[in-house]
């Protein structure tokens, strides 16, 4: 007897193992040949296992047991596929970074077929909506801008072009220029700016931080860092200085 947990083991784990171990089938059905076999093909392996090891590997190989792995491993069931798609329409974003998002969703068959019988010309597309502040409905946003998609799109990356803004987007079904739905909406995201985006008022008029953000983002030859946040700041800087120049 190799392993006491043989006499222990349920029937059906014993069939997993004599399968994987290539136990005739007339065998698989009687517990006790069942055991039989199994002990001794393994007897075979061990011994097959001594005899070509050095001896570093055979005082390695008392660490293990030949029938660990075969228990290790769960009765063989069906496996369940992810299904390509899911009945409920739905939209979903996921930041990446301040100036980019990743979308996907999902547009049920069943859902589309409906709208395509009603409508004579449907075309799918995702609104982004842009927002100064959270938990608004869509129709407060400040500003947005459609992605046209085809049916089997199922994920985009979106330019978020505010730092420091509130985003959701919404999938649409529209109809020319005259019918338009929302199929979904999706979570809300918050792209952030940075604190001193969100305090370029404050910015300008202090000149010791000012001094510092500008030693902060200006490499040993005077050269800016190549960095779409920082060239925003800067911006909104030099259009603040010009409006005080101009009043």
């Amino acid at each position: 007897m190799i392993d006491q947990r043989l006499e222990t083991m349920p029937m059906k784990r014993l069939r997993c193992i004599g399968e994987r171990l290539g136990v005739k089938g007339s065998e698989l059905n009687n517990r006790d040949d069942l055991i039989h076999a199994i002990e001794e093909i393994l007897e075979e392996r061990y011994a097959e296992r001594q005899s070509s090891n050095n001896e570093v590997m055979k005082f390695k190989g008392t660490k293990y047991d030949l029938i660990d792995d075969l228990c290790t491993h769960q009765e063989s069931e069906p496996i369940h596929q992810l299904p390509s798609m899911y009945i409920e329409t739905s939209v979903h974003m996921m930041l990446r970074d301040p100036y980019w998002a990743y979308v996907y969703w999902n547009v049920s068959p069943y859902q589309l077929e409906e709208l395509k019988e009603a409508r004579s010309s449907l075309e799918l597309k995702l609104r982004v909506h842009e927002f100064s502040h959270p938990r608004l409905p869509l129709s407060k946003n400040r500003d947005y801008f459609d992605i046209s998609i085809r049916e089997d799109d199922a994920s985009w990356y979106v330019n978020l072009p505010k730092p420091g803004s509130w985003y959701v987007v919404s999938l649409l079904a529209v109809d020319g220029e005259s019918w338009q739905e929302t199929l979904a909406s999706s979570n809300e995201i918050y792209s952030p700016g940075g604190y001193w985006l969100e305090r370029t008022d404050e910015l300008k008029h202090d000149e010791r931080e000012l001094a510092l953000f500008h030693s902060a983002v200006t490499d040993f030859s005077g050269h800016e860092v190549d960095s779409l946040l920082v060239k925003h700041i800067l911006k909104q800087l030099e259009e603040a200085k010009e409006k005080e120049s101009h009043p």
